[in-house]
């Protein structure tokens, strides 16, 4: 985490983590005493619990991996729920390769005022297939190639209409390679005519009608 963004939570850390062991912090052990202090903090653990049941357990919600399927999550959101070591929500834009995952990040409407080579064909063929582009000079060759095709890559589709709806994306599932990938080209601002590779992707389930016509019409 950024001290920008420690900075949001406060100075003083509430625990540590060693050898796998959460132990509280003095200054968190010395507020222990505090009336007031104890209710915030049970109406905040309150406030989880509640959330947590009203997500994962009411109205049986379809589950995958930690995410709900057509929940909305930002980046940051993706990069805790996969455990990321660090927050990784500036550098996780159309995609990234993890260890052994790779969120792919859609925005379905592209704006016009972005650059001609990042404006990737990336659709749904149908409720259950997924057209997407790697990033521009990117060859059948890169290493980043085999990492998403191999298997045990766990690849995840999140899709939003447009930036008009802000940060969060729509999780739509996991992903399996069809086919093999093809190797094309994207032209930048200037025409010049520059690499690309095309994947065709299965989902682990067709997508929602509404859903799907909302992202689509």
């Amino acid at each position: 985490m950024t001290i920008k963004a420690q900075q949001k939570y406060g100075g003083s850390p509430l625990l540590s983590f060693e050898n796998h062991v959460y132990r509280s912090m003095p200054y968190f052990e010395s507020l222990k005493g505090n009336a007031e202090f104890k209710d915030y903090v049970r109406d905040v653990l309150d406030y989880g619990t509640y959330r947590f049941e009203s997500l994962y357990i009411q109205d049986d919600p379809d589950i995958v991996g930690g995410f709900v399927r057509y929940g909305r999550y930002s980046r940051k959101d993706v990069s805790r729920i996969l455990n990321y070591d660090t927050n990784r929500e500036g550098t996780l834009n159309g995609y990234q390769i993890v260890g052994h995952t790779c969120p792919i990040f859609v925005t379905y409407e592209k704006c016009d005022d972005i650059s001609a080579n990042t404006k990737y064909e990336d659709r749904f063929i149908s409720p259950q297939e997924f057209s997407w582009m790697t990033r521009a000079r990117v060859r059948l060759t890169s290493s980043q190639i085999p990492a998403i095709q191999d298997s045990r890559t766990r690849k995840l589709l999140f899709v939003k209409k447009s930036d008009a709806e802000g940060s969060n994306f729509y999780y739509i599932g996991d992903l399996r390679v069809l086919g093999d990938p093809l190797e094309t080209t994207i032209a930048n601002d200037a025409g010049v005519q520059l690499p690309i590779v095309n994947f065709r992707f299965v989902i682990d389930k067709p997508v929602e009608e509404k859903l799907y016509a909302y992202l689509c019409e």
